[in-house]
Parts: C-alpha cells; structure tokens; sequence
C-alpha cells in the first residue's frame, strides 16, 4: 500500500542469470486499475556457469567446463577455485586463474573424481576478483548402475553350541546392511521377501490379490513393529476394496476392473477368481471386515459353476477342485460337483489333494481318506507359469495345505520341508507362490507341537552378547552398527532344539 506522495523499493533476488527480465506493475484503487511494464538487463561484473552430469557412478573421473564471463572493463585477473564434499576428489590443482584482456568469456576445464560411495553430493565453483566474486553450488546423486544384491549365509546350531563366522561384505560404503534370521522351525529365508511381500495392492486380479494375501499370514511368522501392522492391515484393507471394482453383477470377478468375464472357467479367469475368493474367506477369519454382499454374490457365482463343470484338461481339474475347496471352506460344499468330480478319470493329483481337503472340510472323512490314501506328493516341474500361475512351490503348498486338513502329519513335514528348501535357494518367487507357502506354514505352525519357544544369544565382534528369544517360529532383525570391513558374528543356541541361522548380507557393489 502506498500513501500519497510515498515511494516504496522492493528487492528481488535472482537465480545465477544474465540477459533481460520483464518488470510488471499493477496498481488499483476503488475500481480503477492501472498497469506498466519495462525491460531490465541483468548483469553482473562477474559470473560463471559450470555443467555437471545429469548422474555420476562411483570411481568415475571426468571433466566440468566452466564458463567465466566478465562484464567490466576493469577485471582482468579471475581465480576460479572448487570445493567438494567426501562424495569428490580433485584431479589437479584446486583452483585456476584466468585472464581477460577485455570484457567477455572463456571456457575452463576442471577434472575430478568421485570416491567409492554413494549419496547426494555437492561441489561448490567460486570466481574472484578483487572486490568482484560469483559462486555455483552442484548438487548431483552419486549412484551405481549396480542394483542391491544380497547372499546368504546358512548354518544348524545343535543346543548348547556356538556358531561363529567372519561376514565379509562386498558392497559400497554405506550400502551395506546385515540381516539375520533365526528359526526353530525350517527356515523360510523371511528376509529377502519380506519388503517384498508387503506392498500396496495393484494391477489385474491376480497381482492385486497376490500382493495382499501373503500379508494375512506375515504376523504369525515374526514379530512386526506397530508401523509395519498398520501399514500391513491398510493394504488389506485397501485390498478389499479394490476386489470390489472386479465383481461383475453375477457375482464373479473379472480379470481387469470394471471388465468382462470371458466365460472360460478353465482359463486364468476362473483360477483367479477362486484366488479372490479364497483371500476373503481368509480375510473374514481373520477380522477384516468384506461386504456380505460381496461375498453372497461370489458364492452364488461359484455354485453355479461348480454345478455346470466339464473336464477339458488338468488345468480345468485343479481350477475346479480349488472352486470346491472354497466353497467348503465357506461351509457351503457343492457335494453332487464333488462326488461327479471324484469319478473322472485320469484326475490330476493335485486336483486330487484338493478334492480331499474338500471333502475333509465338508465333513466327509472317510471320502477323503479313501481319495487321499495312496496320493503321490510329487508335484509337476514348470518351466513356465500355466494357466493357472503356477510352480512347483506353489503345487507344494496347495498339498501342505490339503495334508494339514486331512491330519497327515508324517508326510506334511516332508513336504514342509522341500517347500523351506525352495525359498532357501534363493531364487525369484512369484508372489502367489509366496502367499500359498505362507498360508501352508501359518496353518502348520499353529499346531502347539510345530512350534516351541526358542532364545540364543548373539555378538558382533568384541561387542558383549545380547540374549534374543521368541515364540514365533522365525526372529528377524537388522545388525545395526555393522562394519563396512565385515565383523564376526557369534550365535550361541541356548534353546533345547537346534536353531537354523541365515545371515543376509545385503549391499550395491562396484561397478564390474
């Protein structure tokens, strides 16, 4: 506001610029308005423009130009200098001088190099002369092309004996992380899906359901910190929601958001939607809240289909014993599509350890025990996902599952035990394949005599020993401190069973 008669400066600061800016005024009063512009040079007697890579790797050495320009007549003298941080090194000499027999600019090259470390770093360029001076400050990520990579340590400590063993890391500084995961129980290799696992739900049907199933069964294998439960229980929850943009006024689930069943039961599509199906079972029982409605309209759905099957190949079987698994589980079994099932020939044999979870659940005992007497526990090899997303872990924990409701427990731990060598190998895992092993081992681990109590202690270097227990199969926790040269560990089992140790080394290695 101005007063009549007054003035009033206003200061602008500018951004390291040179050449023309528009200058606007507006004034106003009691509905009148007014308005001018002019042009303004900006110039300074001195100023400089460095140019840096958009991103920098570490262990790289390369070259900054600088442009210097000078403006006045009187400058003739300019030292150019460079100032970084412990991302940088210097290649030469830390400063430049430079001179003008007139007004004008030159070009100057400076060399560096970045350290072995990655991070955010920043190098400063200063210009002086005499009373004149300008600066630039760089900030630019030092990262590598590399990505995380992690290896495993495994070991068995019997009770009463100590492990010990040397970790060596391999990653850059300040990349490295060391994880360990000790179980009384086989051991799941937790760590490396753990993040993973907990994601926001997203994309089809299959991968929306996927990324949120194995997180209902996270809680039984290791104790979670209050930030994780929650950001666990809002995905869930987020999840179920978002299943709802699937269902189709028939009750079924179509394979992409507000789409079309394709009418193929036998295809992904009827796969997928017994997925969806049985997560919500799942999820119910576990206290999240689904619609009513929602499931009222799947169940219909799943019905009617169970009813109309037909045979048309192995995928068409264990889609159709896995629709009447659910439906049992629902304590709403389709036994007419269960007992017509049950005489086809040539029944796959995971259809047919399906077939007698259901039975089992319907409460047809002695149907279940007959079809499942002589079962094989050998799964088929894929050498790519079929029609119904799966692999070999997977098969393997769709039979652990049948096996915990039919009560077979000899045979269960064999199998448990396969599947733990599985996620022990260390290779990708879908995540259906992750929610199917994890829901298997969160059955198993419930019975009272699967799962015992267990406490070790644990040292890093010369640091004194900290006592860890737990009653949940598996103790997960990062070393924090651990040194980049590599530390020994000492884990000594003070448990009355053996312990199974994995030390997870994770960190981003060099280039080459």
């Amino acid at each position: 506001k101005l007063d009549a008669k007054k003035s009033q400066d206003h200061t602008i600061t500018l951004p390291n610029y040179i050449g023309a800016v528009r200058v606007m005024l507006v004034a106003g009063e009691k509905g009148a308005y007014g308005s001018t512009d002019k042009t303004v040079l900006v110039r300074q007697p001195l100023s400089i423009l460095p140019t840096m890579p958009r991103v920098l790797g570490p262990g790289e050495e390369f070259t900054v130009p600088v442009s210097v320009f000078v403006m006045n007549d009187d400058i003739k003298n300019v030292t150019l200098s460079t100032a970084v941080d412990q991302n940088f090194e210097l290649v030469g000499a830390k400063s430049v001088d430079v001179a003008f027999k007139k007004p004008g600019d030159q070009l100057v090259l400076l060399k560096m190099r970045t350290r072995n470390t990655l991070g955010k770093g920043k190098v400063t360029f200063n210009a002086q002369s005499g009373s004149h001076s300008a600066s630039s400050v760089i900030h630019i990520d030092v990262r590598s092309p590399n990505p995380r990579t992690t290896s495993t340590i495994e070991a068995v400590v019997e009770p009463g004996e100590q492990w010990s063993k040397f970790i060596k890391t391999a990653g850059l500084a300040g990349t490295n992380k060391v994880w360990t995961e000790v179980s009384s129980f086989y051991p799941l290799n937790m760590q490396r899906y753990l993040n993973y696992l907990i994601q926001y739900p997203h994309g089809c049907l299959e991968q929306t359901t996927s990324s949120v199933f194995p997180q209902l069964y996270l809680d039984s294998f290791v104790e979670l910190s209050e930030y994780r439960k929650r950001e666990v229980a809002r995905n869930i929850s987020k999840g179920i929601e978002r299943l709802r943009t699937f269902q189709l006024p028939d009750g079924g689930f179509s394979y992409w958001p507000d789409g079309t069943a394709d009418g193929n039961d036998n295809s992904y599509t009827g796969w997928a939607s017994n997925y969806a199906g049985h997560f919500l079972l799942e999820a119910e029982k576990r206290g999240y809240h689904v619609p009513p409605q929602m499931l009222r309209g799947w169940l219909n759905y799943q019905r009617g289909l169970a009813q109309r099957w037909t045979d048309t190949g192995r995928d068409s079987q264990i889609t159709q014993a896995y629709r009447l698994y659910v439906l049992a589980l629902a304590n709403e079994p389709e036994l007419g599509a269960m007992n017509r099932m049950r005489e086809a020939p040539g029944l796959d044999v995971l259809a047919a350890w399906q077939l007698a979870a259901a039975y089992k659940l319907a409460g047809q005992s002695g149907a279940a025990d007959t079809l499942s007497r002589s079962l094989s526990i050998q799964t088929a090899s894929y050498t790519s996902a079929d029609g119904t997303f799966g692999s070999v872990i997977r098969d393997r924990s769709i039979i652990l599952n049948a096996m915990i409701n039919l009560g077979r427990s000899k045979e269960m731990l064999l199998v448990a035990k396969s599947i733990s060598e599985e996620l022990n190998r260390g290779s990708w895992l879908s995540t259906q394949s992750a929610a199917f092993a994890l829901m298997s081992f969160g059955k198993l681990v419930q019975n009272d005599t699967a799962v015992e109590k267990f406490s070790y202690q644990i040292a890093l270097g010369a640091k004194p020993a900290r006592q860890r227990s737990s009653i949940k199969p598996l103790l997960t926790e990062q070393q924090e401190g651990f040194a980049d040269k590599g530390e020994k560990i000492q884990i000594r089992n003070i448990s009355k069973n053996p312990i199974f140790v994995n030390v997870f080394v994770e960190g981003v290695q060099p280039p080459g």
